[in-house]
């Protein structure tokens, strides 16, 4: 079975819901906290791309690529 979404697990200092606020005012990215599906241990940000044209989902791969990035380098 397929999905259209991402479910990534982050080593970090911040809650889920700064690391979502941050991603959207910094990198365009928008995601939501995994708390939000029960997952509440953890750092884990869920991100849809199922209606993306391909070439949206190349360039919001490299921005979520570069928040992340930038994320690591900070904590």
């Amino acid at each position: 079975k397929g999905a259209f979404y991402l479910l990534i697990r982050l080593e970090c200092r911040q809650h889920p819901l700064e690391v979502v606020r941050w991603l959207i005012e910094k990198h365009r990215v928008a995601a939501i906290p995994g708390s939000a599906f029960g997952l509440e241990k953890g750092c884990y940000l869920r991100i849809a791309y199922g209606s993306l044209e391909t070439s949206t989902a190349h360039e919001a791969i490299h921005r979520l690529i570069a928040g992340l990035t930038e994320l690591q380098k900070a904590s």
